[in-house]
């Protein structure tokens, strides 16, 4: 495929999607879905958070999964509440609405550590993970690797 034909194909293709995520608030599942951020939006919120707490992956990527998951969250994600997709309301402060609405944060608040870890795992594998064991998968079959 050319690189014309291969940029057309990825302007017209849907972002890929996480397998639903299964997260605990309180004693209920509550089902959360994820889609691929756009590139621009990815590196510019990791941007914003630094690795600063030494784990291997911060190390590696340079920049806190753990800052950046609930950012790429309320960007990417939605709740499936039987098969309809709801999107939560996450509103910006200003001085009209000093208290704004924000249902992501109160979520992430809301969650168990295990409920962020398969949370953080879902965005960090459709952001990170993914892309890069594909671009390794497609090299070992490329005549040109």
């Amino acid at each position: 495929m050319s690189f014309r034909d291969a940029l057309a194909a990825a302007k017209t293709a849907e972002r890929k999607r996480s397998e639903p995520v299964e997260v605990l608030i309180g004693d209920e599942i509550v089902t959360l879905q994820f889609t691929r951020a756009a590139p621009t939006e990815w590196a510019r919120i990791t941007s914003r958070y630094p690795a600063t707490n030494g784990s291997l992956i911060a190390v590696r990527y340079g920049y806190d999964i753990q800052k950046v998951v609930p950012e790429i969250a309320a960007l990417t994600g939605v709740v499936l509440e039987d098969g309809q997709e709801t999107t939560l309301t996450v509103e910006k402060p200003s001085k009209e609405n000093p208290t704004p609405v924000n249902e992501w944060e109160d979520l992430f608040n809301a969650l168990d550590g295990h409920s962020f870890g398969l949370v953080s795992d879902a965005i960090w594998e459709l952001n990170e993970w993914g892309p890069q064991y594909r671009l390794a998968e497609l090299k070992k079959g490329s005549p040109r690797s």
